[in-house]
């Protein structure tokens, strides 16, 4: 007999030894995730269609594992990065700058790791691409890992760290001035850009060296600012 519903399912009760049960159709992960990727559906409608929680939606995709692209095109500037749904379940997506194709990705039902962005450089390696340049968001440790290449942070992420320390308000006139210098930096060339830094760098020398030496903790995200500025410049 039908005794209510449980993750969406029906769920029956056996009259004669009273043990309660569910009947399980098998999902096929390949048709789950193409109505996932292609189909824009979310994860809340995919529970529901195929009556299981959210939880294992996000594993049936994790265990999909990688996907690769076979592409005609083998010189490649390699964008990467790792996007999220919740705090655990995201995706790791290298596109090629030129062509604007995918080239790889992988699910993980973890935060993103360096390991994660080897793999899917091996995978390139193997499959005979010439990588020319990589454009990452920074992750501890990836400029050292890849330092055979010529890397660059993206621009977008250059500028949010920045922001997190200058604040979208800042109050020293050094400070609103290095702000809008920053946001030039998707707007013009690396020799526009460097040598407006270099300009405000000269002016306001005196300040910077203060801050510098005398680790002045009032404006230690000034200092901060000038340490990834003085590291990462636009190519």
């Amino acid at each position: 007999m039908k005794n209510g519903f449980k993750y969406h399912k029906q769920r029956y009760l056996c009259k004669s030894c009273g043990k309660q049960f569910v009947f399980c159709q098998k999902i096929d992960n390949q048709e789950l995730y193409t109505d996932y990727v292609f189909g824009k559906q979310t994860l809340k409608q995919l529970s529901i269609k195929y009556k299981i929680t959210i939880r294992t939606v996000q594993r049936k995709l994790s265990n999909i594992g990688s996907t690769r692209v076979i592409s005609s095109s083998k010189k490649v500037i390699v964008l990467m990065d790792a996007t999220y749904w919740g705090k655990d379940f995201g995706v790791v997506v290298f596109k090629d700058f030129r062509t604007k194709k995918i080239l790889w990705r992988k699910y993980i039902f973890r935060k993103e790791t360096l390991s994660d962005y080897q793999e899917g450089i091996d995978w390139l390696l193997v499959n005979d691409f010439k990588i020319e340049a990589i454009v990452c968001d920074g992750l501890r440790g990836m400029f050292q890992l890849f330092s055979q290449y010529r890397v660059q942070m993206c621009q977008f992420h250059q500028v949010s760290i920045v922001k997190r320390y200058l604040t979208q308000r800042p109050e020293l006139e050094a400070s609103i001035e290095l702000l809008n210098i920053l946001k030039q930096l998707c707007h013009t060339d690396k020799e526009r850009f460097v040598a407006l830094f270099e300009q405000w760098i000269d002016k306001w020398s005196f300040l910077i060296i203060y801050f510098f030496c005398c680790k002045y903790m009032k404006y230690k995200h000034l200092t901060a600012v000038l340490s990834t500025l003085l590291t990462i410049k636009p190519d």
